[in-house]
């Protein structure tokens, strides 16, 4: 074994592995709770120093900052489970359903929240991010408000519709 080689046995995730199922132990902020360990898995969809990035079988993504990861392999399929989705490509996307959320104040300002895909790129967007299983447009989007802006209000009604299709940190 070669000084800086993975123990024998060990299969500790890489950029390597994109494509592949594994499983991710990290932690997570919780607010009822502390600090506490939680497993992700699902297909790794980016790996690089900033971000790791796991898509379940619900299509449910999943960003980890690597410092966070207490530990994490590659799995084998589920034996009766779906699998998760492919890796998607720009012909074959990762098709997901989304919430955004468009907040103006008494002045008609509109509120944009920024974000850093990769190194370099900023994005703005309305806040909001990707529906959990079961849930419909409305509670998404009233979740995704307490999440990202601590704002517990009742979205008003729907506006806007749209298909995007984009890269975020390069898938």
């Amino acid at each position: 074994m070669t000084s800086g080689s993975p123990a024998p046995g060990s299969r500790r995730v890489t950029a390597e592995h994109v494509g592949q199922r594994v499983t991710v132990r990290h932690l997570v902020d919780d607010p009822d709770r502390g600090t506490v360990a939680t497993d992700v898995v699902g297909r790794l969809l980016a790996l690089d120093r900033d971000v790791l990035i796991v898509v379940d079988r619900n299509r449910q993504l999943t960003s980890v900052s690597p410092s966070a990861v207490i530990a994490s392999r590659v799995v084998p399929p589920h034996p009766r489970l779906p699998a998760e989705p492919e890796l998607p490509t720009r012909e074959q996307p990762l098709e997901r359903d989304a919430a955004r959320v468009l907040v103006v104040d008494p002045d008609w300002r509109v509120l944009l929240v920024r974000f850093e895909p990769e190194p370099g790129r900023r994005v703005w967007s309305a806040p909001g991010g990707g529906l959990h299983p079961g849930e419909n447009h409305v509670q998404a989007a009233r979740r995704e408000l307490v999440e990202e802006l601590g704002l517990e209000v009742t979205p008003g009604p729907w506006i806007w519709s749209r298909d995007e299709v984009f890269s975020f940190r390069g898938v």
